[in-house]
C-alpha cells in the first residue's frame, strides 16, 4: 500500500489528487507497494507542477492549484511519471511524461474515476 498526504488546497482538490495518484499507481507501477507520496498543493510555483525524489521510494510533488480541473488532472499524472522514472531507475525524460500524461489523463475521464 502506498502512503499519500496531501496539503494544501480545497478538499475537493485533495480528493481529485488522491484519486490521481490511486489510478497512476495502479496504470504505472502496480507492482511497487511500498512509496511514499506528498502532495503539496500550492500557488508558489512558477510551473505547474515537480517531482522530487526526497530518499528510496519518497517523493515529494509540488503542484500549482490554480489550474483547471483538466490541467490539474494532466498535471499530476505528468508528475507521476516522474516518480515512475525514477522507481525504474530510468532517466528523467520530460518528452516521455508529456506522452504519457494525456493517456493517463484521458483513462480518468473514461474511467469517471472523479
Amino acid at each position: 500500500m502506498i502512503t499519500v498526504d496531501i496539503i494544501g488546497g480545497t478538499k475537493y482538490q485533495r480528493s481529485i489528487a488522491y484519486k490521481i495518484i490511486e489510478h497512476c499507481h495502479k496504470a504505472l507501477f502496480p507492482k511497487i507497494e511500498k512509496l511514499y507520496i506528498t502532495v503539496r498543493l500550492t500557488n508558489k510555483i512558477d510551473v505547474y507542477g515537480y517531482c522530487t525524489e526526497l530518499d528510496n521510494r519518497e517523493f515529494d510533488l509540488e503542484i500549482y492549484k490554480n489550474l483547471g480541473l483538466r490541467q490539474f488532472v494532466t498535471t499530476i499524472c505528468h508528475e507521476m511519471v516522474h516518480v515512475k522514472q525514477k522507481l525504474y531507475n530510468h532517466p528523467y525524460d520530460e518528452n516521455e511524461a508529456i506522452d504519457y500524461e494525456s493517456k493517463l489523463a484521458n483513462e480518468v475521464w473514461e474511467a469517471d474515476i472523479l
